[in-house]
């Protein structure tokens, strides 16, 4: 067991199922939400209730754009794919 302290860990409990693409389309946003919440929380740690508050305490703006693109309230104007998201974060990890 590797117990680095400084390596981030992520634990998968199975949860998840495999969906047919027809299927798949309603969850797009609420995965991609889950992305972009699962990043804030690792910054912050627990959220309050309204998580879009908690962008504040991200000091890289566009890391704060792109997160709030990700958790956006109006669904249409969050990310429409992962290869999107991805994209926006690839100039940060440069």
């Amino acid at each position: 067991m590797d117990d680095n302290p400084n390596k981030i860990k992520l634990i998968d409990f199975g949860l998840a199922r495999p969906l047919d693409s027809k299927r798949y389309e309603k969850y797009r946003y609420k995965d991609l939400y889950l992305i972009a919440l699962t990043c804030l929380y690792l910054i912050k740690g627990p959220l309050s209730e309204r998580p879009i508050n908690d962008l504040d305490i991200v000091k890289n703006n566009n890391l704060k754009d792109i997160l709030y693109k990700g958790i956006h309230p109006n669904l249409e104007k969050r990310y429409h794919s992962v290869d999107e998201f991805i994209e926006d974060l690839k100039p940060l990890v440069k």
